[in-house]
C-alpha cells in the first residue's frame, strides 16, 4: 500500500511537472516560394489528314449500235435500145456483126439498120452507104466512118446529104466478102463480109449494095 501510494504521489509529481512546461512550438514550415508558371507552348494544331473524297468513277453507258446507212447505189439508167432491123438476106449472103469490146454502161456504136440491095434495086450502083446518128436518132455530120479489107482500108467523114441518101458511101470493086465496115471514136459493132455479087453468085461482080445505119448506144 506504501509503494502504490508512493507511486500515486510521484505520478501526480510528474504530472504537474508536465503541465508547467511550456509546449513545445510546432513548427510550421515557410512556405516553398512557388516558382512562376512556365510558358507551355501551345500544341502546334497537327493537320488531320482528311481523305481525298472519292471521285466518283465515271459512269460509261454502251453507246447504242450505230447502224450503217448503205445508200443505195443508183442504177444507171440507160435507154431502151432500139431494135435491131436485118434484111434476112444478108444472112444468105454470109454477111455478120461482130460485138464491140465495151463494158456495161459505156457508150458504143450499134448497127440498128442493115440492108441488102440486090442487082435489080441497086439499080447500077456498087456502094457501101452508111448512116450515123446520135442517142436521140438525129445525124451526125462529120463522123468518120472506116471500110477496110485484107491489106488496106478507107476513112471517111460523114456528110448532111438530102435525104434519102446516107452520110456516108463507097464505091464497092471487090466481089465476095471483101470488106469489113466500122463507125470511129468509141468502140464499134463491126459489118464483116460485104462485097459484090448475088446471093446464087456471091464471087461475081454483079453490082449491089449494102445499107447500114449505125446509132450511139449505152451498153
Amino acid at each position: 500500500y506504501e509503494v502504490a501510494a508512493m507511486d500515486s504521489d510521484a505520478a501526480q509529481e510528474v504530472a504537474m511537472a508536465d503541465s508547467q512546461v511550456p509546449p513545445t512550438p510546432t513548427y510550421t514550415p515557410f512556405p516553398t516560394a512557388t516558382p512562376p508558371p512556365t510558358n507551355t507552348p501551345l500544341p502546334t494544331a497537327t493537320p488531320t489528314q482528311v481523305p481525298p473524297t472519292a471521285t466518283p468513277e465515271p459512269i460509261v453507258y454502251a453507246a447504242a449500235p450505230v447502224q450503217e446507212v448503205v445508200e443505195p447505189v443508183p442504177e444507171v439508167q440507160t435507154a431502151a435500145v432500139r431494135p435491131r432491123s436485118w434484111d434476112p438476106r444478108l444472112n444468105q449472103l454470109g454477111v455478120t456483126v461482130e460485138d464491140a469490146n465495151v463494158q456495161p454502161g459505156q457508150p458504143y456504136w450499134r448497127i440498128v439498120d442493115a440492108a441488102w440491095w440486090d442487082e435489080q434495086e441497086s439499080g447500077g450502083k456498087h456502094h457501101i452507104y452508111v448512116e450515123v446518128l446520135d442517142e436521140g436518132g438525129n445525124r451526125i455530120v462529120g463522123q468518120p466512118v472506116t471500110v477496110f479489107w485484107g491489106d488496106g482500108n478507107y476513112t471517111g467523114n460523114t456528110e448532111d446529104k438530102a435525104p434519102p441518101d446516107y452520110a456516108f458511101n463507097f464505091q464497092m470493086y471487090a466481089a465476095g466478102y471483101a470488106y469489113n465496115v466500122k463507125v470511129e471514136g468509141l468502140p464499134s459493132e463491126t459489118l464483116k463480109g460485104a462485097g459484090m455479087g448475088s446471093i446464087e453468085k456471091r464471087d461475081y461482080g454483079i453490082h449491089t449494095s449494102f445499107l447500114i445505119t449505125y446509132q450511139k448506144t449505152i451498153k
